[in-house]
């Protein structure tokens, strides 16, 4: 016996719902999510130069808002976060200061399109302890600016190149001056005021 219209037209929507999955509230800054077990926003910041101590975490969490108070807790995360971020900038900016050859250059800025030209920066290195870089920004190509190692010389501002040893410290002209060129002098650019070969040096 077939069922009404009406009745059959009533079952669809329940029958559609038993086959979607449940939802729960989320959240579009990143560090905020919802725990489902406790009902509450949970927040998470990470500090990297924690010592890791009960009174100093490595990972910051709180779970103190429910789900009407989103807005307390985005705006407690972005407490959280900048706190963290600004012992993060003074801890890298203490290492930078250790290095002569970083010790009084202007920090790089976050994107590279926003660096100046003919300028050498230092750059933290989060895949060496923080151990900063000299950089400077240059295209490869039509590739987007990026940042390259920098030549280690005073008041230069050209890219490091890799030299005769394998190491990537100088430009090639100052490669030339320091004994390592993979040229030979006679074979060597002419070069003037700064080198203008980037062959090498990208940073990832």
């Amino acid at each position: 016996m077939e069922a009404p219209p009406a009745a059959a037209a009533e079952a669809a929507p329940a029958a559609a719902a038993g086959t979607t999955r449940p939802t729960h509230p989320t959240c579009d800054v990143k560090g905020i999510s919802w725990c489902k077990g406790l009902q509450k926003w949970q927040i998470t910041v990470y500090d990297v130069f924690a010592t890791g101590k009960r009174s100093d975490p490595w990972r910051h969490t709180d779970y103190t808002f429910g789900l009407h108070e989103k807005d307390q807790a985005i705006a407690k995360h972005a407490q959280i976060k900048a706190e963290v971020d600004a012992r993060w900038k003074r801890e890298t900016e203490r290492i930078a200061a250790r290095y002569s050859w970083t010790r009084n250059l202007p920090r790089a800025p976050d994107k590279a399109e926003d660096a100046e030209k003919d300028t050498t920066y230092w750059k933290e290195n989060e895949r060496d302890g923080y151990r900063p870089r000299r950089v400077v920004v240059g295209k490869r190509g039509k590739e987007q600016w990026q940042y390259k190692l920098a030549c280690h010389a005073d008041d230069c501002t050209s890219a490091a190149a890799v030299d005769a040893a394998g190491g990537l410290m100088w430009c090639h002209r100052h490669q030339h001056e320091h004994g390592v060129s993979k040229f030979k002098k006679r074979n060597r650019p002419n070069y003037t005021q700064r080198c203008k070969i980037r062959r090498r040096g990208s940073l990832t």
